[in-house]
């Protein structure tokens, strides 16, 4: 930056200096660690048609980035962590988002199968 003031008599100073933005969060987004891609859940409530149930209690996986910029898990499909879900086949996925917003190219697939 470089500037130029001048007073009412005419006599001008000079000042520049630089400027160096440095990125807190990575544009690429955050590193992701994925967990198993295979779990089998027992069904074993009941759920409210009389159906056997389980909960829906999986691990999305984790994340980071630079040194202090924080990062989370977001959910971006399947049935929501912590819901009841009937037997039957299901497929949860996430991906990293930092709080600058960059989200990366990966994303982790979980696999739940429900008996």
């Amino acid at each position: 930056v470089h500037s130029v003031a001048e007073n009412d008599q005419g006599n001008t100073k000079e000042c520049s200096f630089r400027i160096t933005v440095q990125e807190k969060c990575r544009t690429s987004g955050p590193v992701i660690h994925c967990p198993a891609q295979k779990i089998v859940l027992r069904a074993s409530s009941r759920c409210d048609d009389n159906s056997h149930c389980a909960r829906l209690n999986v691990f999305l996986g984790t994340c980071e980035d630079k040194s202090g910029c924080d990062c989370e898990m977001v959910q971006t499909s399947g049935p929501s962590v912590g819901s009841l879900v009937t037997t039957g086949e299901y497929i949860l996925t996430s991906q990293a988002v930092n709080e600058m917003g960059f989200t990366g190219d990966l994303a982790c697939s979980v696999h739940v199968t429900v008996k």
